[in-house]
């Protein structure tokens, strides 16, 4: 990645439910940890009349997110995306379904790619097919940086630190489980790419 690049993030999927949310985050997060420079920041997806949507529901900061178009069915608009980013972060779901095209148009421009998936099949596959490409274009994938592997990795992190600390001893293995609590009224409320995933 020698090239100068137009941007330094940008947040593929952007107008879905957890793409939303990174967007806001990293609209708060920036100012402090790049205090001496603006952050060059694009949001990315398939409409571009929800991205302008988008943009007037962000409160005010000093960085201004582009537009980017990338359906993730047209290999041109991701090759381009990419091509102008240093690093994508990939938001939009299931990744068994989106996820590929994201990695592809990622590892062959040489844009460092970060996702949220939290489905293993998804990351395995990604690793197998494109882990030569990356280490030739540099480039790097890190698959699972969202909800639904932080509870299992921190949870697992501290249970080590736990058992060292007051045990002094060291788990051979450790099993993670989620209990889902429902409150509020009956029913289940979802998340339909969550539920695909």
């Amino acid at each position: 990645m020698s090239q100068e690049r137009e941007f330094d993030i940008v947040v593929h999927g952007a107008t879905g439910f957890t793409g939303k949310r990174v967007v806001l985050d990293i609209l708060q997060t920036a100012q402090a940890a790049f205090p001496e420079r603006t952050l060059r920041v694009a949001i990315a997806g398939r409409s571009q009349e929800r991205l302008e949507r988008l943009l007037q529901e962000l409160p005010p900061s000093r960085i201004e997110p582009k537009i980017v178009i990338a359906d993730t069915s047209n290999a041109e608009q991701l090759v381009e995306m990419c091509r102008r980013s240093k690093v994508c972060i990939a938001c939009a779901g299931p990744f068994r379904f989106l996820g590929e095209p994201v990695v592809k148009a990622c590892v062959e421009t040489g844009c460092h790619y970060v996702d949220i998936t939290g489905e293993p099949e998804f990351f395995e596959k990604m690793g197998f097919v494109y882990h030569e490409l990356a280490k030739t274009t540099g480039t790097c994938v890190v698959n699972s940086c969202g909800m639904d592997s932080i509870p299992c990795d921190m949870g697992v992190q501290y249970t080590r630190q736990q058992l060292e600390t007051v045990h002094q001893a060291l788990p051979s293995s450790i099993s993670m489980y989620f209990k889902l609590h429902v409150t509020g009224q009956a029913g289940v409320a979802g998340h339909f790419a969550t539920y695909e995933s």
